[in-house]
């Protein structure tokens, strides 16, 4: 889906967004997740101390109709339910707290041990942390699986720019 003019493919989506200076690796794994990850749609949003750091977004965001992921895409996220006694699988040594999950490396890692979130179906995480005061989020419109590469590189390429 082209328009003329555009020489771009289905795999060759348009991304969008800015980052900060210093925040270029985060840029590059979002970029990497289209080419490596099988991403279809996604936004990613980073705030540090109240500024927003990180503000990226492309691809599909409706893969029936092809409409594209722009600035103002509404997502849905949906919590999955917890813990073997719940599907029956093992829960992958996912730590919780009180309403929210926290960092539960190496399968959804966040900043440190004063990150707590929820990673919702299909890949998507979104959390804090109080100790660099970080807020961040990733929204996909493809489903992922717990512990989805897509998320977890994020978050690895913004803990590697914020130990920097």
């Amino acid at each position: 889906m082209t328009s003329r003019g555009d020489t771009r493919t289905l795999s060759e989506p348009q991304l969008e967004g800015f980052v900060a200076p210093g925040y270029e690796p985060v840029r590059r794994v979002f970029v990497e997740n289209f080419g490596s990850r099988h991403e279809v749609g996604a936004a990613c949003a980073v705030y540090l101390g109240g500024r927003l750091v990180v503000d990226l977004w492309g691809g599909i965001a409706d893969r029936r109709t092809g409409r594209p992921w722009d600035a103002e895409t509404a997502a849905v996220i949906f919590v999955r339910s917890a813990g073997p006694q719940a599907s029956g699988r093992p829960d992958g040594g996912a730590r919780r707290g009180t309403g929210f999950e926290l960092s539960s490396p190496p399968t959804q890692p966040m900043l440190g041990s004063t990150s707590f979130g929820h990673a919702g179906a299909g890949g998507q995480l979104a959390f804090g942390d109080v100790e660099p005061k970080v807020g961040s989020a990733y929204l996909a419109s493809q489903m992922g699986g717990y512990g989805d590469a897509r998320a977890r590189e994020l978050t690895l390429a913004l803990r590697r720019v914020l130990a920097a």
